[in-house]
């Protein structure tokens, strides 16, 4: 059977073997018959429907008041107190081997991985995430990989926004695209146009949605070019008197990063771009065990979940497993926390 929509509470994502196919659409011609080998693998690609995991109920509601402006409240647990992420960063690893597995070229499987980010994030979105963030393109890749792979990943980004631009907008999403410096200009028109378009559609809703979820798309994005780049914002800063040496701190740096209140290099579809909350939890699928230069400073506390599927086959079990792993997990942030009179051990 063909792949179904995915189904929230009435809300439904049409088909997303269609979603699918239209992506493919620009690419049919160089893939030529793999391309639709893809459409028709799409059934190997596990679905499920979104709702609220066992023993976390929903925790963060999406109500438009009367003035049609997005009341959104914010309860980072269940109902049980079960801790629920307000950030979550996902680096999506192994799309390639999963087309090079069914003998399709990578283009296929970054564009199975395009169909797994939209309903891994509306998925978080539905359990009580506040931020879902995505690695799709490193400042690495765009020199590392081939100049047509990178354009399709771009291109790929854009014809999901687009095609999906009222799911985002009706379940008050808001979509922002960070990149280091030397990306920036590597961003596509379309892509421009279809952040545009989400954020007309939204202020069309009657609402700024301001309060909304939001969806980071990382594309040409570096850890370590997002420190050096607030570095140098605030050096110039301090250069011409804006600043005080003595002023700048952790959270004077963050707020220059790209997750910060001042989005120098990107683009959003958000009427005030806010300073996203640090990453709570980090997921990397297809076995690997590193954060290859995504959000570092961002996730200095952040739980690490290595999941082994590749992500085009990451389920949901799997974003069940690295929640319940998160729920599980005592997050000191360097404080003792002693069990008895004589404990004198310390633990971050």
């Amino acid at each position: 059977m063909g792949v179904r929509g995915i189904v929230a509470q009435g809300l439904v994502v049409q088909e997303v073997s269609l979603l699918l196919a239209l992506l493919l659409v620009p690419f049919a011609s160089p893939l030529g018959a793999p391309c639709r080998a893809i459409c028709a693998s799409t059934r190997q690609v596990p679905h499920w429907p979104l709702r609220s995991w066992p023993g976390v109920r929903r925790s963060r509601s999406v109500v438009l008041a009367g003035d049609g402006h997005v009341n959104v409240a914010r309860r980072h647990a269940g109902a049980d107190g079960t801790p629920i992420p307000r950030h979550v960063a996902i680096i999506p690893d192994g799309n390639g081997r999963w087309a090079s597995a069914r003998g399709l070229p990578r283009s296929a499987g970054h564009a199975a991985g395009a169909t797994a980010a939209l309903r891994a994030s509306l998925a978080l979105f539905e359990a009580g995430v506040e931020v879902v963030s995505l690695f799709a393109l490193s400042t690495e890749n765009t020199s590392g990989r081939s100049t047509g792979e990178v354009e399709h990943i771009l291109q790929l980004v854009a014809q999901l926004l687009t095609s999906q631009a009222s799911t985002l907008v009706d379940r008050a999403v808001r979509v922002r695209i960070v990149s280091s410096p030397s990306c920036a200009p590597l961003l596509p028109r379309k892509l421009h146009a279809a952040i545009a378009d989400l954020r007309a559609r939204a202020e069309r809703r009657g609402g700024a949605q301001a309060d909304g979820y939001v969806l980071c798309i990382a594309l040409g994005y570096g850890g370590m070019a997002d420190l050096a780049q607030a570095a140098r914002e605030i050096a110039r800063k301090v250069a011409t008197g804006a600043l005080s040496a003595d002023s700048v701190d952790e959270e004077m740096l963050g707020a220059h990063l790209a997750t910060g209140g001042e989005l120098a290099y990107g683009l959003s579809s958000e009427p005030h771009v806010r300073a996203l909350p640090p990453v709570d939890l980090l997921i990397r699928t297809s076995g690997e065990q590193r954060l290859s230069n995504f959000l570092l400073w961002q996730s200095a506390y952040a739980e690490l979940h290595f999941a082994q599927p590749l992500w085009p086959d990451f389920g949901r079990a799997d974003l069940d497993a690295a929640l319940r792993q998160f729920a599980r997990a005592d997050r000191r942030f360097g404080r003792v926390q002693p069990t008895s009179p004589e404990t004198t051990e310390c633990r971050v």
